[in-house]
């Protein structure tokens, strides 16, 4: 499938997946204020995992796989564990994080949008299917 704006993660934003993350999702930062599980809201998941922030669509987000895991709790602990790449072999040279966001206007955790503008700290590892996050 050709990437177009669908294709963005509606976690971190990165425009890198091979399909949409969920079959009727169209606006990722709409949608970054929505709870789990999102196969409800937003239709069938792709099971992908975005190699960005390593959600993995259809898992994080559904009960029978744990606690499910919000977009918006997994980018919270995924900054403060550093923002690292999954695949840090795709990582852009002068990638960061504050700059993907503000390009798909999905708020920083923890900034009001205002704040957002002047940039701010991203940072850790990278959190794993089994790294415990949970919702708020």
């Amino acid at each position: 499938m050709k990437k177009d704006e669908r294709n963005h993660c509606p976690v971190c934003g990165w425009n890198g997946l091979e399909a949409p993350a969920y079959a009727n999702l169209t606006d990722i930062a709409v949608a970054h204020a929505a709870k789990p599980p999102y196969a409800a809201l937003y239709g069938e998941p792709s099971f992908q995992m975005c190699l960005c922030c390593g959600y993995e669509f259809g898992y994080h987000d559904e009960p029978e796989t744990g606690r499910p895991v919000s977009f918006a709790n997994h980018l919270k602990e995924w900054m403060e564990e550093g923002a690292t790449w999954f695949d840090d072999a795709r990582t852009p040279q002068g990638w960061r994080i504050q700059d993907q966001l503000r390009g798909q206007k999905i708020p920083e955790p923890g900034r009001k949008v205002s704040q957002q503008k002047k940039g701010g700290k991203g940072g850790g590892k990278i959190p794993t299917r089994n790294a415990g996050i949970e919702n708020e």
